[in-house]
């Protein structure tokens, strides 16, 4: 996503540090910073309590995953899902969701969850009609529609919103440094700055916080 890249950039002019992308599937983001092969990495990764045991979840973003479909399949309910293919990442946490929407459908007509090697492979199940619509982060969502040149449209009703992080392998020692940036950012309107350019206002946080699933409150 496009944000990303840019907040890491802007990040690391904090920090004056030079940044190397390497592009690899989302599975390859989420056990490369558990091995510590890759110190930071950014992929609308959300925020859950099993990848804080294993990564340091540095804050940027919340925002609620979003459904679309191919122009003209637009739907406002999530019942219009039931007997309809929904392709996601096969390692994403958007399974359960499908799951749990496919339980309240009639047992008839349960919704099918094509889980696909990525989010790209999702995408393009979409787009080719094999399958009837695909969920990702709001954020990812609202980019790839922009990018589809009109291919796509968003539907439905945002679920329940999740908080995205960038991820820091725990060996590295980043994230409070990481952390420090983004705050940074936040503070000098570097940050509402870079979600403008992206439409992405309404996912903006007020603060950054590592690992905000598990971490202690304070009164």
């Amino acid at each position: 996503m496009g944000a990303d890249i840019d907040l890491i950039n802007a990040a690391a002019e904090v920090l004056k540090i030079k940044v190397t992308f390497v592009n690899v599937p989302f599975e390859k983001v989420i056990s490369g910073v558990t091995k510590g092969t890759y110190p930071v990495g950014a992929s609308s990764i959300v925020d859950t309590r099993s990848r804080e045991k294993k990564m340091d979840l540095v804050a940027y973003l919340k925002s609620s995953p979003r459904f679309f479909v191919a122009k003209g399949n637009a739907f406002t309910k999530a019942t219009a899902l039931c007997g309809k293919t929904v392709a996601v990442a096969a390692v994403g946490v958007y399974v359960d969701e499908l799951k749990t929407l496919s339980a309240t459908c009639p047992k008839a007509t349960p919704i099918t969850i094509e889980q696909l090697t990525d989010q790209s492979a999702a995408t393009q199940a979409v787009v080719d009609g094999k399958a009837f619509a695909s969920v990702v982060s709001g954020p990812v969502a609202t980019w790839t529609v922009k990018e589809s040149d009109g291919a796509l449209e968003l539907a439905g009703e945002p679920l329940a919103p999740f908080t995205y992080g960038f991820a820091i392998a725990k060996k590295s020692g980043l994230a409070p440094a990481f952390l420090t940036a983004v705050n940074s950012l936040i503070t000098q309107g570097k940050y509402t700055e870079i979600l403008k350019k992206w439409g992405l206002e309404d996912s903006a946080v007020k603060a950054s916080t590592i690992n905000p699933r598990t971490r202690k409150k304070t009164s």
